[in-house]
């Protein structure tokens, strides 16, 4: 259920905001992607599925956060499990919802071998969003099992100007901000601050507030490039409702305070080799009070946390006869939870916590080029060594060509894999983890056909697709004694087809 918003709009500029509107509106480039092969190329020309929203796509679509904006691409599947802000979890062309990665500017925000709540990604100060379809661990090893979602932070192409919007509408609904960007030729920057507001659908504590910061600068040379971006959260959620839906609990709400940094550059070291490196820091606190209701109510629950990722990454990216393009990278990540709970009931207090670092680093290689003027391809390998689970190789091959201005057809193939979280591991309490899983793996294959009308105004795609999981983790309620409630048990499928029209 939505909102009702009626929202209005400022912007100030002091050298003609509307006039350089309406020549950028002229001037409009296709869209270009870079999150699947993690070099820019035209979305039409990638040889993996690829979905991009730029700015003109995210507005024209009236969505009113990320989540809504990905109920829009073929395969993905998302759920809310209630009101605005409650948890809201993605699935992609049939896996479980821990096998996408979500990252901001490059810094990834599931939490370690887990998956990510979109109740809380907003769409201020954004700038583009992303959504490949497929394995794509060969780029961004764990959790890049079935789809990789991207959001990208504005940044200024125009003279400085203000931004402000102030909207409100039903269920005690209100959104308000105000942002400035700008731009040069060398320096280009936002910066955004927004609050929302509502009630919730529900009669009663169905609150919920999200107070977001955002900004990123960036520094253009003629021989390199250096750029940096936040993003800052804070939000409340109020839920009303126990694990069977029904909204009875008063007194039960979460918090979250986030902050993720990200700041990367290149340098042009020959008119063929370009050097690239990358800083990424993910912070998330979040929190849960569930306290009694009434004197009758024994049932109370809270818990605290704090995930850390860090990510270093260098890249050499080396041009070869101008067709093809060769990319070697190594990159060292560092995981680290530590969070508590504690319950009371008519069983009595039950208290448990968990501390657990991991680290990992990786090492990957992909080709990428054309062959000819109407086919790309691309062929990546990557070994990952984690300190918990020892090395893993995964590897990806795709191509595309154009078979005649109008159609055009594409194939792939790759495997990934996902780390068992942390909880999994290492859980207390009420669960026992297994300190022995092994990562969940896949294998996947695709191939695709699309057709545009001779006009370019009207685009029909078909993919057809093929997942194995082996090697899943489940959790297993009724055990010996000691005996951890996880294990590697099960292997799945999930097969499909994807159409699109637009």
């Amino acid at each position: 259920m939505r909102s009702v918003l009626v929202a209005a709009g400022i912007i100030a500029s002091a050298n003609g905001a509307l006039a350089q509107g309406a020549d950028t509106a002229l001037a409009r480039l296709p869209a270009v992607a870079v999150t699947a092969t993690r070099s820019e190329l035209p979305a039409k020309s990638q040889p993996i599925s690829v979905t991009v929203f730029d700015r003109a796509a995210i507005n024209a679509s009236g969505a009113r956060d990320v989540a809504d904006l990905l109920r829009l691409v073929p395969g993905a599947s998302v759920v809310s499990s209630g009101s605005f802000g409650s948890q809201t979890a993605l699935f992609m062309r049939g896996g479980e919802s821990d096998y996408v990665q979500v990252l901001v500017d490059g810094v990834p925000l599931n939490t370690p071998g887990g998956a990510y709540d979109f109740g809380q990604l907003t769409l201020d100060n954004i700038e583009r969003v992303e959504v490949v379809r497929g394995p794509a661990s060969v780029l961004y090893g764990s959790d890049a099992v079935s789809g990789v979602v991207q959001i990208f932070t504005r940044t200024g192409s125009r003279s400085p100007g203000l931004t402000g919007h102030v909207g409100g509408g039903t269920y005690g609904t209100w959104d308000y901000g105000l942002g400035a960007i700008g731009g040069r030729a060398r320096l280009q920057w936002s910066l955004d601050a927004t609050r929302h507001l509502t009630n919730g659908i529900y009669p009663f504590n169905s609150f919920y507030r999200d107070d977001v910061l955002s900004g990123a600068w960036r520094l253009r040379g003629a021989r390199g490039d250096l750029g940096m971006s936040t993003r800052i959260t804070k939000s409340t959620f109020h839920y009303p409702t126990n694990s069977a839906g029904v909204p009875e609990d008063s007194n039960a709400f979460t918090h979250e305070n986030r902050e993720v940094l990200s700041a990367d550059g290149g340098w042009k070291l020959t008119q063929r080799v370009t050097l690239r490196a990358r800083a990424a820091h993910d912070l998330a606190q979040p929190s849960t009070t569930d306290l009694a209701d009434n004197a009758a109510d024994q049932d109370v629950f809270t818990s605290k946390g704090s995930v850390t990722r860090n990510l270093l990454e260098g890249r050499a990216i080396v041009r070869i006869h101008d067709a093809h393009e060769l990319t070697l990278s190594v990159d060292r990540a560092r995981d680290h939870e530590v969070s508590s709970f504690h319950s009371e009931s008519a069983f009595g207090p039950f208290d448990g916590d968990l501390t657990a670092t991991r680290t990992t680093t990786g090492i990957a290689g992909q080709l990428l080029g054309n062959l000819g003027k109407k086919s790309t391809y691309t062929v990546g390998l990557r070994r990952d060594d984690n300190s918990a689970f020892g090395e893993f190789t995964t590897w990806r091959l795709a191509a595309a060509t154009q078979l005649s201005p109008t159609v055009s057809v594409r194939a792939s193939g790759g495997t990934a894999f996902k780390a068992p979280s942390f909880f999994e591991n290492f859980a207390t309490g009420f669960v026992t983890g297994n300190p022995g899983l092994t990562p969940e793996r896949t294998r996947t294959f695709e191939a695709g056909l699309e057709y545009s009308t001779p006009s370019r105004r009207g685009t029909l795609g078909v993919t057809a697709f093929a997942q194995r999981f082996r090697d899943l983790i489940q959790y297993v309620s009724v055990v010996p004694a000691n005996t951890p409630n996880y294990a590697n048990l099960a292997a799945a499928s999930a097969n499909g087809v994807e159409t699109e029209l637009a």
